[in-house]
Order: structure tokens, then C-alpha cells, then sequence
């Protein structure tokens, strides 16, 4: 038999010649290697990366057929997961420096944020849903064949709508509290009720004079001319007129 005494210490022996098996030792080398299959078998086969003068160091685990991208620094904290379904796990932040690709639904437990960007939905009806998690009505933001639409999702009714001629419609009583501007014309199919200690109506001619109001002041029918601070007619609780 050959000894470690009988091998010279320069001598090159052919890999083809010796079939090593090391059996349980370790392998340990400061040089290259180099391979064309690497195959690790074990229970739990893990392939570690050291960094010999910086942290942190990381290995790779299969364990129970989930492959880990462990810090071992960090207390063998998973950094990336990949399981056996294809589901990946990245547990801290991801970066990605080039956009991503999402194919299909995207499911976040946080807030997302696009800093100096646009976020855009297509789809031949692109909807963002806003789901109460504790609370009713759900509601959605949609682009329905062009129409924008504010959805109550609970009561599956549109709430608002903007059609592509610019046209608003609000389903629901309009609650204006800093009161509402209109330069064109007002059409209603109801009544208009005006609620207040003394309500009244401005009548304005833009290009000429008198300007008039109409008004219920104290349970009594004024029709009272602006322009020239008099009362035309007035109606009283009784029911006499005066001119």
C-alpha cells in the first residue's frame, strides 16, 4: 500500500487515477473550485457563503422543501424563500432598480406608496377596490366604458359618475357645504326646497336693472326690489297683499 511518506510533494497525479472518498471529514481548500455539477445530499443540504473580513454571511438551506436564503449573521434570518409551490418570500424590503412585472393579483398588508410616479390599472374595466375591513360601505374606483364611477360595492350602486361629454351625476343627495357655483342652466325633475331662518332667492339681471329677490321673512311672501332697497309686493301670514 502507498503512504502519505511514499508521494512526493511535487508530484501532479492525475485526477482520472484516484476515486476519493472522504467519508464524513470536511474538505477544506483557500484555492478554486471548480466543477461542472455541484450536488449537495443530505437531509437538510445547506451551501454556505462566508465572508471572511465583513458581515453579513448567508447560506442556502432546502429544508422540507423550501429552499432559504438564510443571514446566518443575523441569527439564520430568512432573507428569501422559495417553496415548493413556487411562492417566493422576501421577508425584508425589495428593491427592484427596473420596474416589475405582475401578471397576476397583487395582495399588500401596508400602504403603497409611488414616489414621483404614476400609477396606472388596465383593463377593458380597470376598478382600485377600497374594502373596509371593519366597517360598511365598500367602495371602488372604476373606468367602466368610460365612464368614471365611484361604486358603493356593498349596495352595488354607482355613487357618481363622470361620463366622457364631462357630464356628473351623483345618484345620492349632493352635500355642498362651502355652497356650489353654476354658470349654465339648472333642470330639476323635483323641488327645490330652501331651508333657513329667512330663506330667500336672488333674481340678478347681469346686464340690467332692477335686480330682485324673493323671500319668506317671518312667515311673510316679500318680492323685494335690490336695486332700490324697496319691497314690490308683500304677502302676509293673513293672506293680504300689499303693493
Amino acid at each position: 500500500s502507498i503512504v502519505n511518506a511514499d508521494i512526493n510533494a511535487s508530484a501532479a497525479i492525475a485526477g482520472t487515477k484516484i476515486s476519493p472518498d472522504f467519508g464524513s471529514q470536511n474538505v477544506v481548500t483557500t484555492g478554486t473550485l471548480g466543477s461542472g455539477n455541484l450536488t449537495i445530499t443530505d437531509s437538510v443540504p445547506v451551501l454556505a457563503f462566508v465572508d471572511s473580513n465583513d458581515n453579513s454571511d448567508f447560506r442556502f438551506k432546502l429544508n422540507g422543501g423550501t429552499l432559504q436564503l438564510e443571514d446566518t449573521t443575523n441569527g439564520n434570518a430568512d432573507r428569501l424563500t422559495i417553496a415548493s409551490d413556487g411562492t417566493v418570500g422576501v421577508n425584508g424590503n425589495l428593491d427592484v432598480g427596473a420596474g416589475i412585472d405582475v401578471t397576476g393579483n397583487i395582495i399588500a398588508s401596508g400602504d403603497i406608496t409611488a414616489n414621483g410616479g404614476d400609477l396606472t390599472v388596465s383593463g377593458t374595466t380597470a376598478i382600485i377596490h377600497l374594502t373596509d375591513t371593519n366597517n360598511d360601505d365598500d367602495f371602488s374606483l372604476m373606468n367602466e366604458n368610460g365612464n368614471f364611477r365611484i361604486r358603493d360595492a356593498t349596495n352595488s350602486l354607482n355613487r357618481l359618475n363622470i361620463d366622457s361629454s364631462g357630464t356628473v351625476t351623483v345618484t345620492g343627495n349632493l352635500d355642498v357645504g362651502a355652497g356650489i357655483d353654476v354658470t349654465g342652466a339648472i333642470t330639476s325633475t323635483g323641488n327645490y326646497t330652501i331651508t333657513n331662518t329667512q330663506p330667500k332667492i336672488f333674481l340678478t339681471d347681469s346686464n340690467s336693472d332692477s335686480d330682485y329677490s324673493i323671500q319668506n321673512e317671518n312667515g311673510n311672501f316679500n318680492i323685494f326690489d335690490e336695486t332700490n332697497s324697496t319691497s314690490r309686493v308683500r304677502i302676509i301670514a293673513t293672506g293680504l297683499v300689499g303693493i
